[in-house]
């Protein structure tokens, strides 16, 4: 005997789907925009150097100018008639006809075989800053060939010998007095001073309008083998016979890496890093990074496109705000991230001692530059920390710290272990590890779920599987089993609700009929109807624990997307790649990493080809670089799945029915597989696991449903036409019948004793 059809959900699932492909495109659109305005071009940055405070007062912005202009970001000119500046810093000029020479590398020489070093810094002789950071043991792609780039220099279209470099010292105000150490738009040089001996040191000297020397600042950038840690060791000393005031101006980290826009758009973002006030946490020792899941409500996260803004040329301040000003919150750390590194500045403390602050007290604000990035995408934007110290006072003879920690590495907490990155791990720079796509969905990824589920995962992959492709499939396994009563109550509850409606369809036809010019009476007549077949409306809302579950799926989605030991690892001990390498002699790409598509064939080994811009699709899902079959495995997973859920039924379907059913195949079999074509083989393991388990559990319950109902169906019925008085006898009163009769015995019970003491008194 053929099923009947579930109409509840046919109703239901479109809907579903509907809604999730709305909140997911409109997250990948809100995250891919790159920030700016339509007709705005982004702010290019002149001169890399921070506008001049006041004397003694605090850091301030730069200021836009009135005609739309990019703002200025050197120093203001002086009045005409003013006096020029009493300091200057020593510059170094490069030989005639010569480029400045470059600065001897810092680091690992990138060589597997002598590698001690994680980390290879190159310099600019831009303020002494980082041109170029690469790590020895991360690379860009599964073959193992170019090392992953962190830091890099950008050059300004206006002036090659102008640009972007990270960590970069800007400038430092004496006694009010802007001193800039960048470069020299005009000749060839240097304000600093490479020490022969030690490539990481550099010096730098202020002189006065006599040319006598006033202060030096020193540069020391310091790295430790194994570890992902940079110390840059700065100090201010002062060599004049009085106090000076000094302000600090330097770049903190630059842009990361945008990598191939594919699923979840712009995945780089602007984090931070702070303490709770004292009234919340008086030891001062929890570090927090995100107290919500919004991003409009964080103030420790920043989407690349929110700190770009809406106008590129307009000022913008990120720390401190009106929010964390009021909530009393104290900079810890600050830096840029992508969907797997962050390149993060931090106080330089000592991690050996427990009693050290946490606060990043030397910076007073953080904002940000904002120019136009053609080198890696044309037309896209990118963006730099600008750091401002407080005012530091060093006495003749002394020295004024301006030291600082860097973190860059991977965004994982297996990464920063205190062993290898103390100063990471005293800052608590695990707090920086989120997962979350954000937009509207970003309010459901509970990050306490999230980071469960992650160390869930681990646990069975370390401990049990050794296998992360292995590990997804028994993660989602287990998930759906902790889930399955709230599943079952939902599916049973819906499908009793759709059998019990197509019994009812027959008499609220007649009753249509009957009363369609009595819309009133139909009403009333309907709902007798329901209580005569002792059906409830409640039963639809049976849907409503599958919507409960859908934090955790996101939850589920987000971390596998965002784990950093998924990156470059191949599933099922690298089977397929092995296999390749038996047949051919060269690994097969499929199912070779974890966090890329599957590329069952990839383009560039078959045919030397990078990749396909396929019109419209690719600005939503990006390049495609090869034949991904996994995403088709699904699409006949879903219309296997949608088939089960809707079986065929002799009975005559409404056009509104066949178009829900028309709808549902089109967005299972086709609109999906298209959507996740480009995701990574990690996520679509996991949907597909999902989906199969999913056919199974609701084959199980659909067959646990009609065994229940064939025996109620054996027991005798009374007819349909008698009432259910008549049915069951006496019905039990509703909750407000039972309340009306408690209130009406109370007052009767009153009226009693009033009664009774009435007849107590003592006639007078």
């Amino acid at each position: 005997m053929p099923q009947p059809p579930n109409t509840a959900l046919r109703i239901a699932v479109p809907i579903v789907l509907l809604a999730g492909g709305v909140l997911v495109a409109w997250s990948i659109f809100r995250n891919t925009g790159g920030g700016t305005t339509p007709g705005a071009s982004p702010a290019t940055p002149t001169v890399p150097a921070p506008a001049t405070p006041p004397t003694g007062g605090p850091p301030t912005a730069p200021t836009a100018p009135a005609n739309g202009g990019p703002p200025p970001i050197g120093p203001a000119p002086p009045a005409p008639g003013a006096p020029a500046p009493n300091f200057v810093a020593e510059f170094f000029p490069a030989p005639p006809g010569t480029p400045t020479p470059a600065y001897a590398p810092l680091g690992s020489a990138l060589d597997p075989a002598v590698n001690d070093f994680e980390l290879r810094l190159e310099f600019s002789h831009l303020g002494a800053g980082i041109e170029s950071l690469r790590l020895a043991n991360q690379y860009e792609t599964v073959a193992n060939k170019d090392h992953e780039r962190l830091q890099q220099f950008y050059p300004l279209p206006a002036n090659s010998r102008l640009g972007i470099a990270s960590m970069s010292a800007l400038g430092v105000d004496i006694n009010g007095v802007f001193v800039k150490l960048s470069t020299d738009p005009v000749k060839a040089g240097s304000y600093w001073q490479q020490d022969p001996k030690d490539p990481g040191l550099f010096t730098a000297r202020i002189l006065d309008a006599g040319g006598a020397a006033v202060a030096t600042i020193t540069r020391h950038y310091r790295l430790t083998p194994g570890s992902y840690e940079i110390l840059v060791e700065q100090t201010l000393t002062n060599l004049a016979d009085k106090p000076i005031t000094a302000i600090w101006h330097q770049l903190g980290p630059v842009d990361l890496p945008i990598g191939v826009l594919r699923y979840g758009g712009d995945r780089r973002r602007v984090r931070f890093g702070y303490l709770l006030p004292k009234s919340v946490d008086p030891s001062q020792s929890y570090v927090q990074s995100s107290g919500s899941g919004l991003f409009s409500s964080i103030p420790g996260l920043y989407a690349h496109a929110e700190a770009v803004g809406k106008d590129p040329k307009a000022d913008k301040v990120l720390w401190p705000t009106l929010q964390t000003t009021s909530a009393c919150y104290t900079l810890t750390w600050a830096g840029t991230a992508n969907r797997y590194f962050a390149v993060v500045v931090q106080p330089a403390l000592d991690p050996t001692d427990p009693n050290a602050s946490k606060a990043f007290s030397l910076v007073a604000s953080v904002d940000r530059l904002v120019w136009d990035d053609g080198l890696r995408q044309p037309g896209s934007t990118a963006v730099a920390l600008r750091l401002t110290t407080v005012p530091l006072t060093a006495e003749p003879g002394k020295s004024a710290d301006l030291s600082m920690g860097v973190y860059a590495g991977p965004m994982s907490p297996k990464y920063m272990d205190p062993a290898t990155e103390p100063r990471a791990a005293a800052v608590h720079l695990d707090q920086i590890v989120i997962y979350t796509f954000g937009g509207p969905c970003a309010f459901c990824t509970f990050q306490p779920l999230t980071h469960f589920l992650r160390w869930y995962l681990g646990i069975l992959h370390d401990y049990v599987l050794r296998d992360w492709g292995l590990a997804i499939i028994v993660l989602v396994l287990c998930v759906r089993t902790l889930l399955h009563p709230v599943t079952k109550f939902s599916q049973t509850s819906m499908m009793r609700f759709g059998k019990q409606m197509q019994g009812l369809a027959p008499k609220q036809k007649k009753l249509q009929e009957k009363f369609k010019a009595d819309p009133k009476k139909l009403r009333e007549e309907m709902a007798r109807l329901m209580r005569e077949e002792n059906i409830n409306y409640a039963g639809a809302l049976g849907c409503l624990p599958m919507f409960l579950q859908t934090p955790i799926w996101i939850a589920l989605f987000a971390m596998l997307y965002f784990t950093f030991e998924l990156r470059h690892e191949p599933a099922f001990f690298g089977l397929f790649p092995s296999l390749g390498r038996l047949i051919t002699g060269r690994p097969w790409t499929f199912l070779a990493d974890l966090a890329e598509p599957d590329n069952f064939i990839n383009f560039r080994s078959l045919f030397g080809l990078n990749s396909i811009q396929v019109p419209l699709l690719s600005n939503f899902m990006g390049p495609v670089e090869g034949i991904n079959i996994l995403p088709l495995i699904l699409g006949v997973v879903f219309f296997i799945q949608q088939k089960y859920l809707s079986p065929p039924t002799a009975a005559t379907l409404t056009p509104e029915q066949q178009q829900q059913q028309k709808m549902m195949k089109i967005m299972s079999v086709v609109m999906f597989p298209v959507f996740m074509y480009n995701v990574p083989s990690g996520l679509a393991l996991y949907t597909m696991t999902n989906s199969i388990l999913g056919i199974f559990e609701s084959r199980y319950i659909r067959r646990h449903f009609e065994q229940v109902e064939a025996l109620r169906t054996a027991q005798p019925r009374p007819l349909p036409s008698r009432t259910v008085s008549e049915r069951a006898g006496p019905e039990r009163p509703g909750f407000f019948a039972r309340l009306q009769q408690r209130i009406e015995a109370a007052q009767k019970e009153a009226q009693r004793r009033r009664s009774m003491e009435a007849k107590r008194r003592p006639k007078k």
